[in-house]
């Protein structure tokens, strides 16, 4: 519906009537409300909010959803206490000289121009591009998933966070111009850099996986469970 510089990051809005996602171990049908994106200083920069096995990658896409029984309503959500109200899918983006690979990228990217201050959004982005081209190549039925909170504060313990482990392959010169074009809202002279949450600690909580074959080693995740090998599927 639009595309926004929030100060804090880039987030795009999406019409919740129209897109929802369930499937791969959900506790049921999610509205998606929009997405938004965390980065580091430039393609060559960690700034990915998840790490694995303690890599960082360039960036990070996260599309937020909320349970059906909330109306897409994300502040009554919130409010619930619930820790299944929110399901947050978080895609690793990963830098790449293929230049053919990332159409959809440069599009979105086209738009940063548009909104380089903070509060400025544009809704000239329908039909240009679609979530499943930005998503291209990454395989939904392999992920990590875990209870935990939003990044932001209050930092809400209402997510069920899925992430995703093959990254978004895009071209190096795209994410660049994240760090490059948009500034935070404190300052108009100050370039949006660095947006992303430190890791936290597990605190007890569990990160399951698929199960994996004895013949492969184990990742470096605190227990690996079987969860539902099927894929998460836009509505």
């Amino acid at each position: 519906m639009s595309i926004m510089n929030t100060g804090e990051s880039v987030m795009v809005k999406l019409d919740d009537h129209k897109m929802a996602v369930q499937g791969g171990d959900l506790p049921g049908l999610y509205n998606t409300i929009q997405f938004h994106l965390h980065w580091g200083n430039g393609s060559s920069s960690p700034g990915s909010e998840h790490t694995v096995d303690g890599k960082r990658y360039s960036m990070e896409l996260h599309i937020l959803n909320v349970h059906s029984k909330y109306n897409g309503n994300l502040s009554v959500a919130l409010a619930a206490n619930d820790s299944t109200g929110l399901a947050a899918l978080a895609f690793f983006i990963e830098g790449t000289n293929e230049q053919n690979k990332t159409k959809s990228w440069d599009i979105l990217t086209s738009f940063l121009t548009n909104i380089s201050s903070s509060g400025k959004n544009t809704s000239d982005i329908m039909n240009k591009t679609s979530m499943d081209s930005l998503l291209e190549g990454v395989n939904r039925t392999k992920y990590y998933r875990y209870r935990g909170s939003i990044t932001i504060p209050n930092c809400n313990e209402a997510v069920i966070w899925t992430v995703f482990k093959d990254p978004i392959k895009v071209s190096q010169d795209l994410i660049n111009r994240f760090s490059t074009t948009t500034f935070f809202k404190v300052s108009p002279s100050v370039l949006i850099t660095n947006n992303f949450r430190g890791v936290q600690p597990l605190n007890g909580r569990v990160v399951t996986s698929q199960e994996v074959p004895s013949s492969v080693a184990t990742p470096a995740i605190s227990i690996i469970t079987v969860l539902l090998l099927t894929s998460l599927c836009w509505l």
